[in-house]
């Protein structure tokens, strides 16, 4: 309906402003020990989201291309994945 947000069988718990139009896909960590969301951004970099306590998400962390205007394109699909006990 229009002047609602989100949609009427998702609860919103927190709202993070990232830039409007930067966002070019999320992606949920599945192991309940590691509670983050990761934000690839259209113009090269990506923001981990800690949802640790999902009222309150908070950025933990943010990288972004050093000299943008140098790279063509960006990131469109978030990666992770975990090698030896770490994750990448």
């Amino acid at each position: 309906m229009p002047g609602m947000a989100g949609s009427t069988n998702v609860e919103v718990l927190s709202h993070i402003t990232l830039g409007t139009g930067d966002v070019s896909d999320i992606e949920v960590e599945q192991d309940e020990d590691r509670p983050y969301a990761y934000v690839t951004r259209r113009m090269g970099g990506f923001d981990v989201v800690s949802l640790e306590d999902p009222e309150n998400a908070e950025v933990i962390f943010s990288w972004t291309v050093e000299n943008v205007e140098l790279h063509q394109g960006g990131g469109s699909d978030t990666k992770y994945f975990k090698h030896d006990g770490r994750y990448y």
